[in-house]
């Protein structure tokens, strides 16, 4: 299933104002802010948090459609802290996120309970599931050359 999907799905569930609630949990604040932003201007409510500890206080105090998880935190890491949210019984979707990706992580998070793995950089438009009115991606601009 794709992230863009896991998102929608978690949309449908959601307040009719709001797309859904996310928490973005990653200690690279660079990271945290562009997908803060990418979701907000699709209309998510998100909270970020620095790491798993402050992220898994921020799911006790809260009700999230999505999580955005990253693989590598301080502390806990990221499949510690996935093992905490099943701990709990929870079907929350959790979508890994890593500048790591390599095929043994992805199995691991995925047999972990992972949504889905998504490895950094990403593809803004993949991410939001942004479509071009014939269906398709949204057309690249393209850069103009000098003659």
């Amino acid at each position: 299933m794709s992230e863009a999907a896991v998102i929608s799905r978690a949309a449908a569930n959601g307040n009719p104002g709001l797309a859904g609630a996310v928490l973005i949990i990653d200690d690279e604040a660079e990271i945290r802010e562009s997908l803060q932003t990418l979701l907000e201007l699709e209309g998510f409510a998100v909270e970020t948090a620095a790491s798993g500890e402050a992220g898994l206080q921020r799911i006790g105090e809260h009700p999230f459609d999505l999580i955005l998880l990253d693989l590598t935190l301080p502390g806990r890491n990221g499949m510690e802290v996935l093992a905490e949210i099943r701990a709990h019984g929870t079907g929350l979707p959790v979508i890994m996120i890593t500048a790591f990706g390599t095929v043994e992580n992805a199995v691991r998070a995925m047999q972990g309970g992972a949504a889905n793995f998504v490895q950094k950089p990403w593809d803004n438009e993949k991410t939001s599931g942004r479509r071009s009115r014939r269906g398709g991606m949204a057309p690249r601009r393209r850069r103009k050359t000098s003659n």
